[in-house]
């Protein structure tokens, strides 16, 4: 799986210019939280990405948040290879 990054304007995504897009997904950090206490569905706290990553190792491990970006309404798009049986998933960075 790998990480892109796109900004909402004016309802259309437009992918950002970032050394991040393309790089190796690790983690993907947790839901936000409303008011409540209770998950916000489609979001997402942090991710983390790496330059390369395969069982044994991994190389150029990177934590992104909504800071890296900051004044933009960022969402990242979970992007997986044709041969998984994984959807494409988008999630706003919070």
């Amino acid at each position: 799986m790998r990480f892109y990054f796109f900004e909402k304007i004016d309802g259309k995504l437009v992918e950002l210019d970032t050394p991040f897009n393309g790089k190796v997904a690790v983690a993907t950090g947790g839901y936000a939280k409303n008011a409540a206490g209770g998950f916000i569905n489609g979001t997402t706290t942090s991710v983390t990405l790496a330059s390369y990553a395969d069982d044994y190792v991994i190389r150029g491990e990177r934590l992104v948040t909504a800071d890296d970006f900051p004044g933009k309404d960022v969402i990242v798009k979970h992007w997986y290879p044709e041969d998984t049986d994984a959807k494409t998933e988008f999630h706003r960075l919070v």
